[in-house]
């Protein structure tokens, strides 16, 4: 194993004791069991279900309020962490480690990492930002579209707490405002991955359908392959001559977020 992959995992290591210790208490405050509340409510639901002799209604468990339905994933605390620029190769790193695509852009016009404060040189997280094809900008933003911006890539570490991904794009948004060149992000969720883009309707994005169904294709190694390689689009004929393997035809769910408001806002209380 080289040093800089040594390294790395022992920093993972490292990653996984500190969130563990930074969380413990409130991992302990939210799910100890409260004997008094409980045994009551037990003593209660024993008598109304006596009638029915040593047999138990199913009874359906009840989420309890603020809390995570994972036992053994807390909540993040907004407090302990924070978003913050990071290296390209910081994001190409969390994507080939956590990412399904395994592969992105080689370019960025932002890069949000996540962090735990007391953890600074460990990001656990990223939030990749590039601009989109001129044809995806035009048909959601033809007002302007060399103002738009997409969400390439989102990773989270799997150890980080259920809502970390919501806190980051939350607090990556936050940073493209400051920035008055962009009026309109975009993102996606991929159907072949099972996903319905809930964190995205969970912050605030505008729900724009989904896409035409299109080829997935990935190499020997399962990472996802474009066809598009700067102006041509390869067919299916050169995408197999290189090795590549079509899984399927998928649509992705589309959002999109306006920040023009936001951006006259800033600028009349600039003014």
């Amino acid at each position: 194993m080289s040093p800089q992959k040594s390294g790395q995992a022992a920093l993972d290591n490292q990653c996984r004791r500190m969130i563990v210790l930074a969380q413990l208490r409130e991992m302990i405050g939210d799910f100890l069991p409260k004997p008094a509340r409980q045994h009551s409510s037990e003593v209660r639901k024993n008598a109304r279900l006596s009638r029915f002799g040593n047999q138990r209604r199913p009874t359906k468990e009840r989420r309890p309020r603020g809390r995570s339905m994972k036992p053994n994933c807390p909540v993040l605390k907004k407090v302990d962490y924070e978003v913050k620029t990071v290296p390209l190769a910081t994001c190409q790193m969390m994507v080939e480690k956590y990412h399904y695509a395994k592969i992105g852009s080689n370019t960025a016009t932002f890069r949000h990492g996540l962090f735990l404060k007391v953890l600074p040189e460990m990001c656990l997280g990223i939030a990749w930002w590039i601009p989109p094809t001129k044809s995806a900008a035009l048909a959601n933003y033809p007002a302007n579209w060399k103002a738009v911006l997409v969400l390439s890539r989102l990773v989270v570490h799997p150890d980080v707490a259920q809502n970390a991904a919501s806190f980051l794009i939350m607090q990556s948004v936050k940073l493209i405002r400051k920035d008055l060149r962009w009026e309109y992000l975009l993102t996606y969720a991929d159907e072949w991955q099972k996903h319905s883009g809930a964190i995205y309707k969970a912050t605030n994005w505008e729900s724009k359908g989904k896409t035409t169904p299109e080829a997935t294709w990935v190499d020997a190694e399962g990472r996802m392959v474009a066809r598009k390689v700067g102006p041509h689009t390869r067919t299916k004929a050169e995408m197999e001559s290189l090795g590549y393997k079509m899984i399927g035809r998928y649509s992705r769910h589309r959002f999109g977020m306006s920040l023009r408001q936001n951006a006259v806002k800033n600028l009349e209380l600039e003014s």
